[in-house]
């Protein structure tokens, strides 16, 4: 078990999903959000869920599309939930049906959604402390270093977001930073 929840983000390929569902990860998601840089199709998303064990599995979308089109992608998958985008209408937001229902922010939003199990704060290392009483809150910290990941362990409730990456070969990454971190993280308790 970890110290504080992590929300393993922009998961697109085999390497990363199974690095992080290995630590323990509450959570994995995955772009679905076409034309994006870190867009991973239906068939590349199904072929990852099924190597993994351990996590809630999410989908990440702008949360513009209809709650029909979300729903039914989430539920083709077999995923758990969905993350949607900082400008998700609030219909959609009160509305979809799904187990696990997250909300990006920008630092200027307001965070009154209900419903939500979790709030993804975009911050920087300087500005994180301003959120550590939001309810639900996973901060997404710009440039995140082990001196911010403790304090935020120390501090706060928080959990953290933490993102794949593009593998060096396929099957191949280097995980230095993420390795230091989970071993700060696990709780040996």
């Amino acid at each position: 078990m970890l110290k504080t929840n992590i929300l393993a983000s922009q998961i697109s390929n085999l390497t990363d999903a199974r690095y992080f569902a290995a630590w323990y990860v509450d959570y994995l998601s995955f772009n679905c959000n076409e034309g994006e840089a870190t867009f991973v199709n239906k068939s590349e998303v199904r072929e990852m869920v099924e190597w993994i064990e351990g996590p809630k599995l999410l989908a990440e979308f702008s949360g513009l599309d209809s709650i029909d089109i979300i729903e039914k992608q989430v539920d083709a998958l077999g995923l758990d939930g969905v993350v949607l985008g900082p400008f998700a209408k609030e219909s959609v937001i009160k509305n979809i049906d799904t187990e696990v229902l997250m909300k990006q922010y920008v630092d200027s939003m307001s965070f009154d959604d209900e419903g939500l199990q979790g709030r993804i704060i975009k911050t920087t290392k300087s500005e994180w402390t301003k959120f550590k009483e939001i309810p639900y809150a996973f901060l997404d910290i710009e440039n995140l270093d082990m001196e911010t990941v403790q304090k935020v362990v120390e501090q706060s409730t928080c959990g953290l977001v933490v993102y794949g990456g593009k593998e060096e070969k396929v099957g191949y990454k280097s995980f230095d930073f993420l390795d230091e971190l989970f071993e700060f993280l696990i709780d040996n308790v």
